[in-house]
Formats: C-alpha cells, sequence, structure tokens
C-alpha cells in the first residue's frame, strides 16, 4: 500500500483533533484525521458551558437539553441554582459523530485507523497505521490523555497531574427518581468517613479528595459518573450505581467506563512545551482540562480553533503564546483555586456557609459552569464571603439562589 501524503497529519477526531483539522481544511490545508476509536462510549458528562456552546456555533443538529437548574451537594448542606444562560447537555457520541462531520465538510480526510508508529525525517513525519503510511509535514497530536505524540515528544505524565473519570450511561426507566431529571445537573462532593469505607478507600491521603459524582440530565438519556484524583472514581460510582442512583427492579449492573484526564496538580504543567516548529498537541494531550471541574470540552474546541490559526499563518511555533493567552491563566488559577480546596476541604464548607454568603452561593455554580474566572473568585471573592458569613445567620434547610445569569458582582 503506497503512503499517503498531506500537509497536516492530526492524530484523534475528539472534540480538539476534529475542530483543529475542520479549521485547517477550511484555510485550504490538505489535511488527514486519523480516528480509530468511533463507537466505544467514553467517560464524559456531555456538559458544555456557555463559551463552548458558543464555539460551537449553536447547532440544531446536536439535540442538546437545555440546563434549567443544578444542585450543589455535600454533607450537611445544599446549594440548588436556576440556570439562565445556554449551558446545555449533548450525547458525547453524537457530538463526536457531528464534529468528525464538520471536518469531513470542511475537506479533511478521515482515515478510520489507528496510529502504530511515529517517524521523523527532514520532510516531516510518517505515522504507520493500520490502513498504511500517512505523512504530513506537521503533526498534531489530539489523541487524548495517552497520547503517542505527547509520550514521544514532551514525555510522561507525573500521577500527581492525573485525575480518572467513571461513567454510566442507564435509560431513565432505570434510575431512581430521586437522582435526576431532564434539564437537572447535580454535583455531589463527599465525606472522608463515606470515602474511607469503600473498597480501595485507603487512598484517601491526609487531605480531602478533589473529585465529585455528578448526573447531568440530558433529554433522551443521563450522564452519570464520578471524577476525581486518583482511582477512588470506579469504587465511588459502583456504590452509588447499585445503590441510590438505580430504580428499584432495574435489570442488569450498568456497565462502568473510565479514562484517565489531565487534572494539574502544579501550575509547572503548563510549563511543559506543547509544540514546535512541526508539532504540536491540543486538548487532553496538552493537558487542557479545568483542574476544578475537569472541564475539558471548550478547551478541546477553542484550543483545536487556535492551533490550526497558528499553523495557517505559517507560525506553529506560536502555539503555546495563542493558547496561553486564550485561557492560560485560568488554568493556573485553577490549580491555585483547587490547592485551597484540598488543604482545607473547601467544597463541603462552602456548600454548608453559602446560605449565610450571596456570592459563595451565585458563585460555585458560576465557577462551574465558566462564568466567573478563577482568578477573581481567589483574589477577591474568598474575602467578601468571609465578610457576608460572619454578618449573616446560619440558615435552615437547603439553600437556594437566583439565577446563574453572570459573574457574581
Amino acid at each position: 500500500m503506497g503512503r499517503r501524503v498531506c500537509d497536516i497529519l492530526v492524530i484523534g477526531g475528539g472534540p480538539a483533533g476534529a475542530s483543529c483539522a475542520a479549521h485547517l481544511a477550511r484555510g485550504g490545508a490538505r489535511v488527514v484525521l486519523l480516528e480509530a476509536g468511533r463507537g466505544r462510549e467514553k467517560a464524559c458528562g456531555g456538559c458544555l458551558t456557555a463559551p463552548a456552546w458558543a464555539e460551537l456555533g449553536w447547532p440544531d443538529a446536536l439535540g442538546a437539553t437545555a440546563v434549567r437548574e443544578a444542585s450543589f451537594e455535600a454533607p450537611g448542606g445544599r446549594i440548588a441554582l436556576g440556570v439562565a444562560d445556554e449551558v446545555m447537555l449533548v450525547d458525547r457520541p453524537r457530538l463526536d459523530a457531528w464534529l468528525l462531520g464538520q471536518a469531513e465538510s470542511a475537506g479533511a480526510t478521515v482515515l478510520r485507523a489507528a496510529a502504530r508508529h511515529l517517524a521523523r525525517d527532514a520532510g516531516g513525519w510518517t505515522v504507520e497505521t493500520d490502513a498504511g503510511p500517512v505523512g504530513g509535514r506537521i503533526l498534531v497530536g489530539a489523541d487524548g490523555c495517552r497520547s503517542r505524540v505527547r509520550a514521544a515528544l514532551v514525555g510522561p505524565w507525573r500521577g500527581s497531574d492525573l485525575a480518572f473519570g467513571a461513567s454510566v450511561g442507564p435509560a431513565w426507566s432505570e434510575v431512581s427518581p430521586a437522582a435526576g431529571r431532564p434539564g437537572l445537573v447535580r454535583a455531589i462532593f463527599f465525606s472522608r468517613r463515606f470515602l474511607a469505607d469503600l473498597d480501595g478507600g485507603g487512598e484517601v491521603g491526609p487531605r480531602p479528595w478533589h473529585g465529585y459524582a455528578y448526573v447531568f440530565g440530558g433529554a433522551e438519556r443521563p450522564a452519570m459518573g464520578v471524577w476525581g484524583r486518583g482511582r477512588l472514581a470506579v469504587p465511588v460510582l459502583r456504590r452509588l450505581a447499585s445503590g441510590a442512583w438505580r430504580a428499584d427492579g432495574a435489570g442488569r449492573p450498568w456497565p462502568i467506563h473510565g479514562r484517565w484526564s489531565p487534572c494539574a496538580g502544579s501550575t509547572s504543567l503548563y510549563n511543559l512545551p506543547t509544540g514546535g516548529r512541526d508539532w504540536l498537541v491540543v486538548g487532553d494531550a496538552a493537558g487542557h482540562t479545568s483542574p476544578i471541574t475537569g472541564e475539558g470540552i471548550r478547551f478541546a474546541l477553542v484550543g483545536g480553533r487556535l492551533a490550526a490559526e497558528a499553523i495557517l499563518d505559517g507560525r506553529p511555533e506560536e502555539w503555546r503564546d495563542r493558547w496561553q493567552a486564550a485561557f492560560g491563566q485560568e488554568l493556573r488559577w485553577g490549580v491555585r483555586l483547587v490547592e485551597v480546596i484540598e488543604r482545607a476541604g473547601v467544597h463541603r464548607r462552602w456548600v454548608r456557609g453559602a446560605g449565610r454568603s450571596r456570592f459563595l452561593a451565585a458563585a460555585l455554580g458560576e465557577l462551574a459552569f465558566a462564568r466567573v474566572p478563577s482568578r477573581r473568585f481567589v483574589m477577591a471573592g474568598l474575602a467578601r464571603a468571609l465578610v457576608e458569613m460572619a454578618l449573616r445567620p446560619a440558615p435552615t434547610g437547603p439553600h437556594r439562589s437566583g439565577a446563574i445569569t453572570g459573574p457574581s458582582g
């Protein structure tokens, strides 16, 4: 079989790779997109924040479900919020198929094959695939957390920069009515006692576990899962999926799908290289997920576009400067906020204290849905919240705030 040749070779057809390939093809580049993993379930909730939804162009074809309510829950408290913004829930396989279709419509060649080996020479790159060799002048690694491109050109991940997500996707008929409903997003934080009681709970270290369970109420089916540092996601999800989330009389056990994802343990992750004159890594392969929530689709879509623009401008080495300017500070301040959360168990105190701080009640939802920068909250919000909590009496029962419409004052 002959060697296929292109200008840009993109490995990975998720949001980052498909976005990059589509923008490159629209700009006139000859693009081959390698994608071997279609058809498998992903450990992803499919929640698109307003910036991510806008980056997609608000497409009707995805059959998205608008989020109308959000609930943040922890031992001793709950915050209930109305969501008056374009936060959408999408079926992840449908989103991936739609994005691949956009890349093909733009003129990219989608090759259903896995990358097996990378080789670099004076003319660029040759990638050995199931369908034969493919050559390209520039190589884009959009192949997720376990990226071959990243492993070859950046190096292995540090364990402290990884989190694990596990998910199930049952039909609504199998889900307990108390677990959720269409249009509702739930985030659930746990006590150390709950975590220590699980198989594998010995992994709970001296600091509170950074992670949460979620129920995202899509109209067709819910996305339910757990995301966090270490390997506790699976035992937490197994407990919930066999108990509190499961309807009486539900059939077979729900299959659990899992994957590793980046979750920066320190800002030094963002000092590592993400590209050069003839290569780039984007999306999860670049470490671009929110350290607070695990959101990655928004950074993948925006990053894919910015990487394509740098390549089309003839300056792929500027990719790093472009993503740093667009969202680098948000990621760095997210790490700092997570450090505070892990050291002090802030999320549980946050939920309990929200009834005495209007800022805390609104800011939790706004951080979760990417409506307020982490830096703004860390610099000014904590002091404001402490003052409000000192001046207002403790509430009784779950606290309900107004709609999330924009950054708090």
